[in-house]
């Protein structure tokens, strides 16, 4: 009785680790697709500025692969209004795109030209990142 009890609570607690595991893997694959563009533009944006390559940080995102020659239709304006002015950003058309496979902890290093010159997928994930990827 005793050693079954102990076996359902154990069984309880993985089955609520797995749903919750679910849940959070959910909301970053919802949210992905807009922190990625914010991410290559900031990164596209600072390399072209200063004329450098960036490696930058990491981001949570499905799987990105290269696309050849950039697709204009990944290309986006991002207009800024406030009461005295505005402000129109065009950004350069990137030669990555994010697929729709898994979730990954990746980097993009960027050439001076604003464009991704290397894509890493992170190997060894932190255990609050194997519990939803």
């Amino acid at each position: 009785s005793h050693t079954r009890r102990k076996h359902n609570t154990t069984l309880t607690s993985r089955v609520l680790h797995c749903i919750e595991g679910y849940v959070r893997r959910a909301v970053f694959l919802l949210g992905a697709p807009h922190a990625f563009r914010v991410y290559c533009e900031v990164f596209s944006r600072a390399a072209r500025q200063h004329g450098a390559y960036i490696v930058a940080g990491s981001i949570l995102t499905p799987r990105i692969e290269f696309i050849s020659p950039p697709a204009p239709t990944h290309s986006t304006t991002i207009t800024h209004t406030t009461t005295t002015h505005t402000t129109t950003t065009h950004t350069t058309p990137m030669n990555v795109r994010m697929t729709d496979e898994g979730l990954y902890n990746v980097s993009l290093a960027f050439d001076p030209t604003g464009q991704v010159c290397g894509v890493t997928h992170k190997s060894f994930l932190v255990e609050d990142e194997q519990s939803f990827c």
